[in-house]
């Protein structure tokens, strides 16, 4: 996606890079195609499956990493409980949740999630990652309630310093 923004700063990109070393990341999912997943994909990531809830932007992505047999490009439903059939039985060394949005006024909130954003992705990649999930934007509120409410069901997590903020998050099992 050359040219595109998005919401990766620089400082995203430094700790994003540094993730795959410190990580061994080969095979990464993530929520939310763009800049990030050209990011993973010049880091050394090996094959990238990257998830849209969106069609516009899922038909936007497909077409960008069109040709590219490292990136595959999957759809998936904001639902509360995320189910992508494809995906089921398999994990991934790491998970970049960056989708749906997550920012007051343009998230749809779930039952029994409200105030949370991305807690839909954020436990459907605690229970499909070998390794690290990373939630992007982790100083917001909606991110940070989320963070905590996974902390509850068992989770760990810890902050990488940039200026949106990075949360590493371990299943209980992964912590040391």
């Amino acid at each position: 996606m050359k040219g595109y923004k998005g919401g990766i700063c620089p400082d995203d990109e430094v700790a994003m890079i540094q993730a795959v070393k410190d990580h061994h990341i080969k095979t990464l999912l993530e929520f939310g195609p763009g800049k990030s997943t050209e990011i993973w994909l010049a880091a050394g990531v090996k094959f990238i499956t990257t998830c849209e809830h969106d069609p516009r932007w899922r038909d936007r992505a497909r077409a960008m990493f069109a040709g590219q047999l490292s990136i595959n490009v999957r759809g998936y439903e904001n639902t509360p409980e995320i189910v992508i059939p494809e995906l089921e039985g398999k994990t991934f060394d790491a998970i970049f949740v960056d989708s749906p949005a997550g920012y007051d006024g343009g998230r749809m909130e779930h039952p029994d999630q409200e105030g949370c954003a991305r807690l839909n992705t954020l436990r459907f990649a605690v229970r499909h990652t070998r390794g690290v999930v990373l939630l992007h934007d982790a100083r917001r509120p909606g991110e940070q309630k989320s963070l905590f409410r996974i902390a509850s069901e068992g989770c760990f997590w810890d902050m990488i310093e940039t200026k949106k903020g990075i949360a590493r998050v371990f299943g209980s099992e992964d912590h040391t």
